[in-house]
């Protein structure tokens, strides 16, 4: 076999060693099961379980407990995860999937012919910003047409030009929303908004051309913010328009056996000059933490990155310590792994440090292959990206991936010392 069939081979072995993994955590606590055809009035029992993700975040849970959705089921919407919790599949079959999408809107009664001309469909129920449509399961998928915000839509990069939904939609499944009806801080549209989508579909209604239309909404599927000691483990996370797990200051937060995919997308703000900026991670911790683990997941198609642990330029000292990627399969996302360091604007001396990472055995293949590609910012693509910060680190090591193609960079950093060199 030559190098390319070497690397299918064990980028194949290992998806299907992660879809095949088995529940095999510790708990201390009480455990909780959920299944599709449960009942949120239930006691949460395997025999009379739970039903939906927002009866789990709004349980009474505690330190040692353990929630259990069975395999085969789909779940809609956000999990927000408690502390000292652990998050895993039961049963048989396929690892339970959440959804971040509201709905399947391969319903023909849900749309309606905007523009005949130029075969543009109106979906009837508003949504939030939707970062990408993905049709049959990722057969294909839409273009998000940006526009920038100056008290109204404009064309983008332009002196304030109007922006017109049936000229910017000039080509098949591109598509565009409008959630600006109700306007968010400083006179921007709040990308928390619902709106109208707007898809040009040129074989005809949507609804009839495809079994399955999920949508990309503004979502972190399972949100781990301020999250202590939590165990995310055998679970499927599609969908979503934010973060797969997004997470922020958070201690001992892992997460592994996960296929997270189709992440991504949505508007995370509009800047002073009015233009949108996307985003979206499978696995994101955003400031510090103490202890994240990343594990033996298949993790693709991410607007953003596979995995990623960042901080911006506001705030004080920090660290980022302890920092676990490993056993991972990492395809057709921008970065396969990214991270980056500001230094604080507010006090230069003020020291922000990564310490103890290991970047160790991932696979991370195709960047910038998948939908992401569509990003204005093209030409940053790459298998690992440092970026160009000052990223003051200790005990970092990276070695043993397989980085196989990219479409601008298999490894973008930067180190002080010559002799900081990664290791592959």
């Amino acid at each position: 076999m030559n190098i390319n069939e070497i690397i299918e081979q064990k980028s194949q072995e290992r998806r299907n060693a992660i879809l095949n993994t088995k529940t095999e955590v510790a708990y201390n606590g009480k455990a909780y099961y959920v299944a599709a055809d449960g009942d949120d009035y239930a006691d949460g029992s395997e025999k009379t379980p739970w039903r939906s993700l927002k009866r789990v975040t709004e349980a009474d849970l505690y330190e040692g407990d353990v929630v259990f959705f069975k395999r085969n089921d789909i779940f809609r919407g956000q999990l927000k995860v408690q502390n000292g919790v652990t998050y895993s599949a039961y049963g048989e079959g396929k690892k339970p999937t959440f959804y971040g999408s509201p709905e399947n809107g391969a319903n023909p009664d849900m749309w309606e012919l905007y523009d005949a001309e130029r075969n543009i469909w109106v979906y009837k129920k508003p949504l939030r910003d939707v970062g990408v449509i993905v049709f049959n399961d990722g057969e294909s998928w839409s273009c998000k047409v940006l526009a920038d915000y100056n008290d109204g839509f404009t064309i983008r990069d332009t002196d304030g030009e109007p922006f017109d939904i049936k000229v910017a939609l000039d080509s098949d499944l591109k598509h565009f929303c409008n959630c600006a009806d109700t306007e968010g801080p400083n006179g921007r549209p709040s990308r928390l908004v619902e709106g109208e989508l707007y898809l040009r579909c040129e074989k005809g209604n949507p609804g009839e051309v495809y079994n399955s239309i999920e949508f990309n909404t503004v979502l972190n599927i399972v949100d781990a913010i301020r999250s202590k000691n939590v165990l995310i483990d055998n679970l499927c996370l599609k969908y979503g328009g934010s973060h797969g797990v997004g997470a922020g200051s958070v201690i001992n937060l892992r997460v592994q056996n996960c296929e997270i995919g189709w992440i991504g997308g949505a508007i995370q703000l509009y800047n002073p000059k009015g233009r949108a900026v996307r985003y979206g991670n499978g696995v994101e911790v955003c400031t510090q933490c103490n202890g994240y683990e990343v594990k033996n997941n298949w993790i693709y198609q991410c607007y953003d990155a596979g995995v990623t642990h960042q901080q911006g330029a506001r705030g004080g000292p920090f660290t980022i310590k302890d920092v676990v990627y490993k056993g991972n399969l990492i395809e057709d996302c921008v970065y396969g792994v990214e991270y980056f360091m500001y230094h604080s604007e507010e006090d230069p001396t003020y020291v922000r440090l990564m310490d103890n990472v290991l970047i160790e055995d991932n696979i991370i293949r195709r960047a910038g292959y998948g939908f992401g590609i569509q990003r204005p910012d093209k030409g940053l693509e790459a298998c690992i990206m440092g970026w160009w910060r000052h990223n003051d680190a200790k005990n970092f090591i990276c070695k043993d991936n397989i980085l196989d193609r990219s479409v601008q960079y298999l490894v973008s950093v930067s180190a002080i010392e010559e002799e900081s060199v990664p290791k592959y």
